[in-house]
């Protein structure tokens, strides 16, 4: 695979995770922080209690199969709007007066139970260099479930409902803007099915009493509210889904531009290195040779050649000889 092609595909593949994270994160980050840094904003004034209670109430709970309900069940939605209409406290007093908060029901939503897939295989084939000019490549395949249909489903899912009583903490408060204007408004606090919990937030607000407390003052209803902190959990989650992810294609991006580029370097090198194998070697050996031939103890005596002592014949004349000259490297 050549540089470019690898190179392309890496910036597909960032652009793709890119704006998927940062859809992510500024999901989160407008869905839950946002209103919480808007309300952290709020001016600070005094409340004055004027009036507190709980206001109890049924909160009712679905869970449904995917099976069909029994002939005859009432529609979920009637049955939870029906027992809305009534009051948890009169219903306990008269339990006869109020419809039952648990029991069966029809969801009447379409659920498929069961899928039908067949089995698709998707290959990929990868090379790499072998040296001397040769590839090897390999083929790997991966399968998985396709062209899935619902081939089993019913049309009047099986749902059990139960219906708890939830609490709600309600305050009246009377309170002065910075400009002066005098307002009333109405506070409400859902403590779910934490009846204690509701019962100890009364008590730290009693009627008459005066608490910190901040207000909204771009709505004509002025909301109010006691406390504006964060959510812990709510930041927890944008950081793990939401920072986390943007962080993680940082640092890849950055491994692609410092690092990956070394290591193809290196992967260039020791291909030219494979393709070229001995080189080095021959080099190393011409070079031992010559050394040898210049610094043996036979350099000096082929540079200057010792003097030979002449032939004489029987007349005492000298006698010519041919002088041949001997590598002795090679003669050893």
């Amino acid at each position: 695979m050549s540089p470019l092609t690898t190179i392309k595909r890496h910036v597909c593949l960032l652009s793709v995770l890119t704006v998927a994270a940062l859809a992510m994160f500024f999901g989160l980050f407008f869905g839950l922080n946002y209103p919480e840094i808007v309300r952290h904003g709020w001016p600070i004034t005094l409340c004055t209690i004027l009036d507190s209670h709980i206001d109890q109430r049924f909160c009712c709970q679905e869970d449904c199969h995917c099976k069909d309900a029994p002939s005859g069940a009432l529609a979920c939605s009637s049955v939870v709007s029906q027992i809305d209409q009534f009051n948890p406290p009169q219903c306990a007093a008269d339990p006869s007066s109020c419809p039952a908060t648990s029991g069966v029901c029809n969801g009447g939503l379409y659920l498929c139970c069961g899928e039908c897939c067949s089995t698709c295989s998707s290959c990929s084939t990868s090379c790499f260099s072998t040296g001397n000019g040769g590839q090897s490549c390999s083929t790997s395949c991966t399968s998985y479930s396709c062209f899935c249909t619902c081939c089993s489903s019913t049309m009047r899912s099986f749902c059990s409902y139960t219906c708890p009583v939830c609490y709600t903490d309600v305050f009246t408060v009377t309170y002065k803007t910075y400009g002066g204007q005098t307002v009333n408004s109405t506070l409400r606090l859902d403590m779910d099915q934490d009846n204690g919990k509701a019962t100890h937030y009364l008590d730290e607000h009693r009627v008459g009493s005066v608490s910190m407390c901040y207000y909204n003052r771009r709505t004509s209803a002025r909301s109010v509210l006691f406390n504006v902190g964060f959510t812990t959990w709510k930041w927890g989650v944008t950081a793990a889904f939401g920072f986390l992810p943007i962080l993680a294609i940082l640092c890849y991006f950055i491994f692609i531009c410092c690092c990956a580029p070394c290591v193809s370097c290196c992967h260039a090198a020791n291909d030219s290195h494979d393709r070229n194998p001995g080189k080095t070697i021959k080099t190393g050996t011409t070079k031992g040779k010559k050394d040898a031939v210049m610094t043996g103890p036979q350099s000096s005596s082929r540079r200057h050649p010792s003097p030979q002592v002449p032939m004489l014949d029987n007349k005492g004349v000298a006698v010519p000889v041919a002088h041949h000259e001997v590598d002795d490297g090679e003669n050893r």
